[in-house]
């Protein structure tokens, strides 16, 4: 089980905490933390982080597991605007595009592929309730605050929570009329607004009202990566009485521009990252319109176990459309026309017209807490049907890439069209207690049982570019059932008056999914597991104007998920590597420097590889096969051993650092400098380390300047992002095909002004 690893890790763990009562010449912590007075009631100490990562109101200090938490103020104040932008504050971390939807890997935990046929590995939800991979890639407004949590949560959160959870919490309508605006331009003709107003119609009944829009140019050369959202949010609060309380919440969003863009790599320009060729007459877009309602009700049963009963009902309703380009590249496939066998020129896009889904979600749960018992009971039920033609491909050869743009081109041929209807279905029960021995020693424990159920048919075209040719249609109807027992044990202790040391050990797992290609059995693959070992110390020190958080952990990962290209069915399926190993560690701090300086910091070490992985001889990966990795790269093999291998999105270092200093003046205003940097040292894009899906090593720096008005009624500041323009490629778009290396890349350097305004 890689034991010496885990207590190799264990070990940094003690030593860490020896030099806890040292300060650091510089603090790594949870991003977002404000300073004011402290839980303890010292003055000038760091203020108290509320989180519900247990399902419960509780001190982040006395969580015994590692919660990252983003205030709204960290968000604002850092130009968050969707999912996306949390990554910078998180270290180990990864949210990023891929095609129309948001890949998120948390610990080198994830899933590369977007296909509703199978699950993503890490568990989004918001305001309780759990979200498609297909409606988290628009805008993200008027948030209160995001809890992130690595490792398996089954016991406590949504389903195929593996890798972790990403928990959103939207604020509440207030019962004092009020409100508040943002508005922002820059570069790239910018434009983000933002309103927000409450009104209380009795001492029961109270509503929020909150918009948001945001537009900008497109950041590649050709005119992609342009933005046009419009989302809006209506929330009623209700509270009849003191023990019951009623929320209600209706969503629209609207996600349009062009779509994010690709680049190349090798990069057609050097000297200019996001440079990509047009391709005459293309109009490249995405289109997607989401509905949603939800409610939270709770009632406080009250008695000796303090009960509260919560039931959260959610419908969700998205329609998709999207055309793409799937790249540009002189050597994709062989062309024996030419020397060599490379394609003189290619070009292709992608289309997906007509997606739609409809999500359904319940959740009841029982909570109680005793002094010495708290404890939470649930049942959970997800339902999603999903329909749509699929994703079709053409293809053009356009001659050869002169002078910045493409020749003029021939049509090569159509991609088929498919017709896709897959229906998942997921039953849960869960629950976890902690029971405390004495006021200082706590025992936790907790399970969960899922029965998931997947169907799909329809009919599925694949493509071979090859020949650039559509092979013959295949009428599927596929059924596959997955039962499963997660479970938690874990200890924690107060060994000092303001620290907490943790163990824990828990389980979580990733449904099976099938590869739309036949009926045949063998095109399903595995469900993955994984068994966590997690050790943990946390520490409020000197009047609680220092937070030091560290936890090393040890994954043992089955069955992992691998998306690759099959020349023989043309399209990607989904093979399963036996087994991975990951084991790290995390330190967070956050220190208040004196009463107007702030720095927060977090650090993450990461060690995930391959232990046993040889995909079937069917795969790709067979050496020398045209479209496949070259023999002399095989070293002889007629396949590769990925044994050793380093995990998709998983760098050895990655961290986050922000400094805020607020300079008051004689008026009573203040100005606010904040910087931050977030990092990583290279990584993967995918698992199969092929030439050009190596992901840089990067830092993005954002800086700004506000001027907070006496009454803090009102601010005006300056920003920039990613101050140096260093490029980013977050995704890779192919699955392992050798020599198409295109990528999803992050925005350049932006920069504008923001006006904020409360009343």
């Amino acid at each position: 089980m890689g034991s010496s690893k885990f207590v190799r890790g264990a070990s940094l763990i003690a030593i860490a905490g020896a030099f806890a009562a040292v300060p650091p010449a510089y603090a790594q912590g949870q991003a977002g933390v404000e300073a004011q007075s402290g839980q303890d009631g010292s003055s000038g100490g760091l203020e108290e982080i509320v989180v519900t990562a247990q399902k419960r109101s509780e001190n982040a200090q006395k969580v015994a597991a590692t919660v990252t938490v983003v205030n709204a103020e960290a968000l604002v104040a850092g130009g968050v605007t969707d999912l996306r932008g949390v990554a910078s504050f998180l270290p180990m971390t990864n949210l990023s595009q891929e095609n129309v939807v948001t890949q998120a890997f948390i610990r080198g935990i994830g899933q590369t592929s977007d296909a509703e046929t199978n699950d993503p590995a890490v568990a989004t939800n918001i305001d309780g309730v759990y979200q498609s991979r297909y409606t988290l890639s628009g805008s993200m407004f008027d948030i209160e605050r995001v809890e992130v949590l690595a490792g398996p949560q089954g016991t406590l959160y949504g389903r195929n929570a593996a890798g972790g959870a990403i928990n959103i919490t939207t604020k509440l309508p207030q019962f004092t009329p009020g409100g508040e605006a943002r508005f922002e331009i820059g570069n790239y003709n910018r434009f983000h607004g933002f309103g927000a107003i409450n009104v209380p119609l009795s001492q029961q009944v109270a509503l929020r009202g909150a918009v948001d829009y945001l537009r900008h140019d497109g950041y590649l050369s050709n005119g992609q990566n342009a933005k046009d959202n419009l989302a809006a949010r209506l929330t009623a609060l209700i509270e009849p009485d003191s023990d019951l309380t009623i929320v209600l919440r209706g969503e629209y969003q609207h996600t349009g521009g062009d779509g994010d863009g690709i680049v190349l790599r090798p990069l057609l320009k050097k000297s200019d990252p996001w440079f990509q060729p047009e391709i005459p007459g293309e109009d490249f877009y995405v289109h997607r319109k989401v509905y949603k309602g939800n409610a939270e009700i709770k009632y406080q049963v009250g008695g000796p176990a303090n009960l509260s009963v919560t039931y959260i009902p959610a419908y969700t309703y998205y329609d998709l459309s999207y055309r793409s380009p799937i790249g540009y590249n002189q050597r994709y496939y062989p062309n024996p026309g030419v020397a060599g066998n490379p394609l003189t020129g290619f070009a292709g896009a992608l289309e997906n017209l007509g997606d739609t889904g409809r999500q359904l979600t319940n959740e009841l749960r029982l909570a109680g807490d005793t002094g010495r018992l708290n404890f939470v009971l649930g049942l959970f039920q997800f339902r999603q049907s999903a329909h749509g033609p699929g994703v079709s491909f053409e293809i053009y050869n356009p001659g050869v890439f002169s002078g910045g743009s493409f020749r003029p081109y021939s049509f090569a041929s159509g991609g088929p069209q498919n017709d896709l209807n897959v229906v998942t279905n997921s039953k849960a029960i869960f629950g976890q207690a902690t029971y405390a021995v004495t006021d200082a020693l706590r025992f936790t424990v907790g399970g969960r049982y899922s029965w998931d159920k997947r169907h799909a048919d329809g009919v599925s075209q694949g493509l071979v570019p090859i020949a650039n040719i559509a092979l013959p249609p295949i009428v599927y109807d596929l059924r596959l059932s997955d039962n499963r027992f997660d479970w938690k044990v874990g200890v924690e202790a107060d060994v000092a008056p303001h620290s907490m040391a943790y163990a824990t050990v828990q389980t979580g797992y990733i449904g099976s999914g099938f590869n739309i290609t036949s009926n045949a059995a063998a095109s399903t693959f595995k469900p993955e597991t994984l068994t966590a070992y997690t050790v943990g110390l946390k520490n409020s020190l000197f009047g609680n104007s220092l937070r030091l958080n560290l936890e090393a952990f040890y994954y043992d990962y089955r069955q992992l998920q691998v998306s690759a290209y099959n020349s023989a069915s043309g399209s990607a399926l989904l093979y399963n590597v036996p087994k991975s190993e990951i084991y790290g560690l995390q330190v967070d701090t956050t220190w208040k420097a004196g009463p107007n300086t702030t720095f927060t910091a977090n650090l993450g070490y990461l060690h995930a590889t391959i232990k046993r992985g040889v995909l079937p001889p069917g795969a790709v990966y067979t050496c020398g096969v045209p479209g496949a990795i070259p023999a002399e790269l095989c070293n002889g093999n007629s396949l590769i051993d990925y044994s050793g291998f380093t995990l998709p999105n998983a760098p050895r270092w990655s961290g986050s650092t922000s400094v805020t200093q607020i300079f008051p003046l004689a008026s009573g205003a203040a100005i606010e400098a904040r910087g931050s940097m977030n990092f990583e040292s290279k990584s993967w894009g995918l698992f199969s380390h092929l030439e050009g899906l190596d992901k840089p090593a990067f830092a993005k720096i954002d800086a700004s300047l506000t001027y907070r008005s006496s009454d803090e009624r009102w601010a005006l500041g300056l920003w920039v992002r990613n101050l140096t323009n260093n490029a980013r490629y977050v995704t890779p778009t192919t699955t392992n095909v050798y020599g198409l290396n295109t990528w999803f890349i992050d925005a350049p350097r932006t920069a504008g002004m923001k006006a904020e305004l409360s009343f």
